[in-house]
């Protein structure tokens, strides 16, 4: 483990100066840089744009509050607007943030947001994915479904096998429409095996063929626990209402599945 190092970083909130920030022991070169990114980029861009209005004068969107920049980070990054959250580190460009534009408070011009999608780049670059979802299945190639009755040759079923991750027999299965080059899917499920399923916190993921995994934004499974028998009726074995269209993924993309946990049924 580190020693704890002391950094000098500049700091811009109205002045410019130079603050010391304890490092903590033990985080990665990656958490390490996303924090100095926040410090040199981010945050003085944010003050500078956002803190008349967020900076504690108004209840409620008030993420710039209080003098620790780290944890006007942390407030920022938990913060959940009429929209929804307004950090993507998923997809940077497209975060609430940088695109909401001009509003009672100025937009941010090309530098600016720059500096700021940058800053979620780090932060996405920092995250231990693996603690997230420690179950991520191989992607794969969607097959369409041109017509016909789920599970025929004209609607094949798409599957991904939970046995590696403890759920002997189980899988995911759905059937996938090209929805103008987006893909809608239909007939969600998770079946059980011979000893059931255990399924948390199925996400959905894009896997292009260069760049990074792309996540549901939406995180529309989040609250998804399957725990079901072997044998279960169709309607629970159905992940959320059973369709879903993922707006933000091309449809030549391959899909995985990422969960939580994953497990034979629990009693």
């Amino acid at each position: 483990m580190r020693a704890s190092r002391v950094i000098a970083l500049l700091f811009a909130s109205g002045c410019t100066g130079v603050i010391d920030a304890d490092v903590p022991e033990g985080i990665s070169p990656e958490q390490e840089e996303a924090r100095k990114t926040w410090i040199m980029k981010a945050h003085p861009t944010l003050q500078a744009n956002c803190e008349s209005c967020h900076g504690g004068s108004r209840a409620g969107v008030n993420w710039l509050e209080g003098a620790d920049p780290y944890k006007q980070r942390d407030a920022l990054m938990a913060y959940m607007g009429a929209m929804g959250p307004i950090i993507n580190l998923d997809a940077p460009q497209t975060a609430k943030i940088i695109t909401y534009g001009a509003h009672e408070g100025p937009d941010l011009n090309a530098v600016q947001a720059s500096n700021v999608i940058e800053w979620m780049q780090k932060e996405r670059d920092a995250r231990p994915m693996g603690n997230f979802f420690p179950v991520m299945t191989t992607p794969i190639s969607m097959m369409p479904c041109t017509g016909g009755a789920a599970g025929t040759p004209t609607c094949p079923y798409n599957e991904f096998p939970l046995d590696a991750a403890g759920a002997t027999g189980a899988k995911v299965q759905f059937t996938f429409t090209d929805v103008s080059g987006k893909p809608y899917l239909s007939n969600m499920k998770v079946v059980p095996g011979p000893m059931g399923v255990y399924a948390q916190h199925p996400m959905f993921v894009s896997v292009p063929a260069t760049g990074e995994p792309k996540l549901d934004t939406l995180d529309r499974y989040a609250n998804v626990t399957i725990n079901i028998a072997a044998g279960a009726p169709a309607a629970m074995q159905t992940i959320g209402n059973g369709t879903s269209s993922f707006v933000d993924y091309s449809s030549l993309d391959p899909i995985a599945v990422y969960f939580k946990a994953v497990g034979p049924m629990k009693p």
